[in-house]
């Protein structure tokens, strides 16, 4: 995705973008907005086929701040329109801003909330009466932040259990970066120390208000922190200077009216950035990169510069790198493939398969974790510890720790299970499995005094989301805790 992304960019980057460019590219992407837009209306009306049923609007996204972000991103697109002087054309601004707008509140999202109010006060600085728009503001700047102040908490207790979980993840998040603040934890460190740092701060804090909250993550809803664990303050510093750069082009630049939508959709992006994952979705970096390619043709210290033969090695290196890493997407979707197939496959060979996959899957968390869980499938608990062990160098959460635990647990040794299942049972402290298998392990090592501490914890637990495996694991401490007090009694 990031590979094709990169060839997009190199190609827009050479392209001179005139008014007439601008104006063609900036339909197709409020016409791309729109489409989008009805088909999340139509998944609204239940006429069609929607991919969640507790979101009614996702369009082809997994959740509704995925479409949310992508029209919200593309909202400054159409509303550039609505100041043309052809009828027609101001009609369609108007239409696609408000169809736009509409399904973005539909989603439910408190993310394109945030980043449609900055388009709509941004836009309405471009109009003909902003000098008095502006006089308004900084006479009653306070006013300005009295709303917003209103509104953050407003968005906070529109959905507040999903807010103290950001909370907690975003904590838990500034912790790894505190321990990490150099150079990072590098490439994809954050889904194998996360869920360390979140046992952790449970096991400081059993009683914390977050633990009925606490899940699986794999994304620290905020691109910058992420960014920050990964890289580190080197990273950001590089960083920062690249955001530095963009600024500086688009204030020197003397065409502002038109690139308005560019500048106000990279505000956007960044604004749905520290709240959620919008680079998870292709969608999204693709309208990022076209706004950073546009910029980029009004950068005169580099591509201005670049001219003649220059300009055509520059354009061969790139386009060789592309076609390099295009190679190795090509070889990597195969290496999927097969992994598809091995996966619902019974052959007597598909051990030697997977192990042959490890060449271009071996440091993807998710494909270690499934060869290791076909192996315990298999009662095969060594060779599934050696690759689980693997795993959590790549991905680390409560069902690695789950089965590594299990594997101990067959293989006899009852410490390291035990010690992974407590692991696993701070992860996620709202989880019942963990504590379900440490009364069976205590059980068997004698320790009557923590099976009876165990069971109580269970009994007492509240319960997160009702399921019928959490209703039989009840019924059975009832029991069992019944049984611990009659033998006290008889004792």
């Amino acid at each position: 995705m990031f590979l094709s992304l990169l060839l997009l960019y190199i190609a827009y980057s050479q392209h001179s973008f005139y008014r007439k460019d601008l104006y063609q590219l900036y339909s197709i992407v409020s016409f791309s907005g729109v489409c989008m837009s009805c088909w999340g209306i139509l998944q609204y009306l239940n006429l069609v086929e929607i991919y969640h049923l507790k979101y009614p609007v996702t369009g082809n996204f997994d959740n509704p701040a995925g479409i949310a972000i992508f029209l919200g991103a593309i909202l400054p697109f159409s509303m550039f329109f609505i100041s043309s002087n052809e009828k027609r054309i101001k009609l369609w601004g108007i239409f696609s801003s408000c169809i736009l707008t509409g399904t973005i509140l539909l989603s439910g999202s408190r993310t394109g909330v945030l980043i449609i109010l900055p388009a709509y006060l941004l836009a309405f600085c471009q109009n003909k009466n902003r000098l008095r728009f502006q006089k308004f503001i900084r006479r009653f700047w306070w006013l300005l932040l009295v709303a917003c102040i209103f509104l953050f908490i407003g968005l906070y207790f529109w959905k507040i259990d999903s807010a103290n979980g950001r909370i907690l993840i975003w904590t838990c998040s500034w912790n790894m970066f505190l321990d990490h603040w150099i150079i990072g934890t590098g490439e994809g460190g954050f889904t194998a120390n996360y869920m360390s740092y979140q046992a952790e701060y449970f096991r400081q804090n059993p009683d914390s208000i977050f633990s009925i909250l606490a899940d699986n993550v794999q994304t620290p809803f905020n691109e910058f922190l992420a960014f920050a664990v990964q890289y580190g303050t080197v990273g950001l510093c590089f960083f920062g200077l690249f955001i530095t750069r963009i600024i500086q082009v688009y204030g020197q630049c003397n065409q502002k009216a038109i690139l308005h939508p560019v500048g106000t959709s990279l505000l956007a992006i960044a604004i749905a950035s520290c709240f959620s994952y919008p680079l998870k979705y292709p969608l999204i970096c693709l309208i990022l990169m076209l706004n950073l390619a546009i910029l980029s043709t009004k950068d005169k210290c580099i591509f201005q510069s670049i001219t003649g033969w220059k300009l055509n090695v520059f354009r061969f290196i790139g386009y060789s790198i592309c076609i390099l890493f295009l190679s190795w997407t090509f070889n990597w979707i195969h290496a999927e493939r097969k992994w598809f197939v091995i996966t619902y496959s019974r052959s007597s060979d598909r051990w030697k398969k997977y192990h042959d996959l490890h060449e271009w899957l071996g440091k993807d968390g998710m494909f270690l974790y499934n060869h290791a869980a076909a192996l315990h499938r298999d009662k095969q608990y060594k060779e599934s510890l050696i690759v689980l062990t693997l795993c959590t160098r790549y991905f680390n959460d409560f069902d690695v720790q789950l089965l590594l635990a299990d594997n101990y647990y067959h293989l006899g040794n009852l410490y390291a299970a035990e010690c992974c299942y407590l692991t696993a049972a701070r992860m996620c402290p709202n989880r019942f499995l963990p504590l379900y298998h440490l009364v069976n392990l205590y059980e068997l090592k004698g320790d009557r005094k923590m099976v009876e501490k165990t069971v109580l914890d269970i009994k007492n637990k509240k319960v997160k989301v009702p399921s019928i495996i959490i209703d039989d694991i009840k019924d059975k401490m009832k029991q069992k805790y019944n049984e611990l007090l009659l033998e006290k009694d008889d004792f």
